[in-house]
């Protein structure tokens, strides 16, 4: 009984769609099919794509990361050294100066003498000068991985 009113209905539909359009609207659904189905690989591979890129830009950061506190460990042995050779620079100059202050000088003597303190003066504002500079270069760097540091941070927030 049921299949004679399945086969009633189905009779009923055939009437009022004609045969072309049944084919018709068969063709417009398989289209779709295969068209979300292409859909579906696609973005299946997009996914594996992008998995593979996050894994990539975590094992950057890491390595980055890495770098960067290897970079700041030397920075700060690099200023200590300087500290130290700056320290030590100061208290031979002293010594040489209070050697220099018990002698005996003629107006020559001493003109001599002052040309020569202004010469290793300023060889020493020259070396003080550079060493400055390398530790303000130092500084800006470690600033500079400071930031990048940060950067990281805010592009990984969104993947922990």
């Amino acid at each position: 009984m049921e299949k004679q009113l399945i086969n009633q209905k189905n009779l009923e539909i055939i009437d009022t769609k004609s045969l072309s359009e049944l084919k018709d609207e068969h063709f417009r659904l398989s289209r779709e099919l295969e068209e979300r189905e292409i859909r579906f690989v696609q973005l299946s591979q997009r996914e594996e794509i992008l998995k593979k890129q996050e894994l990539l830009l975590k094992k950057q950061a890491h390595d980055l990361n890495e770098s960067i506190t290897s970079k700041h460990v030397a920075l700060e042995n690099v200023q200590r050294q300087t500290e130290e050779i700056v320290k030590e620079f100061i208290t031979q100059v002293n010594t040489a100066l209070d050697k220099n202050k018990h002698m005996f000088e003629t107006k020559e003597e001493t003109a001599e003498r002052k040309r020569k303190m202004r010469k290793e003066r300023e060889e020493r504002r020259q070396t003080y000068l550079k060493l400055k500079g390398e530790v303000g270069a130092l500084l800006l760097f470690k600033e500079y991985q400071e930031c990048v540091i940060a950067e990281l941070e805010r592009v990984e927030a969104p993947y922990n």
